[in-house]
């Protein structure tokens, strides 16, 4: 039953890392287009990690440890990537449930 765990393990942390990459993404492209600086871990979706959460979405903690992963390379994604890239991005997962 070992499998079954690890589908359960993906599972429930692929919620909130799609959203933490989203996130991150919209994030750092606004930051981008501020001009300000690279501080994915200062802004309040990093810091809170925990947009979407409920109690059937598993621990808190590691809910906010997948979301965060996430959201920092979504981050990354936003901030330096062409903008291009990013709205096909945003586009082909928009259907995605809140």
């Amino acid at each position: 039953m070992q499998g079954g765990a690890v589908s359960e393990q993906l599972g429930s942390s692929q919620l909130p890392a799609q959203r933490g990459y989203r996130d991150g993404t919209t994030d750092g492209l606004q930051q981008r287009y501020r001009s300000g600086s690279f501080q994915a871990n200062a802004t309040e979706n990093y810091q809170k990690a925990d947009r979407g959460y409920s109690d059937s979405s598993g621990a808190l903690s590691e809910y906010k440890q997948a979301y965060r992963e996430a959201y920092c390379n979504g981050y990354q994604q936003g901030y330096y990537s062409e903008t291009e890239k990013i709205e096909t991005a945003n586009i082909s997962g928009a259907n995605e449930p809140e």
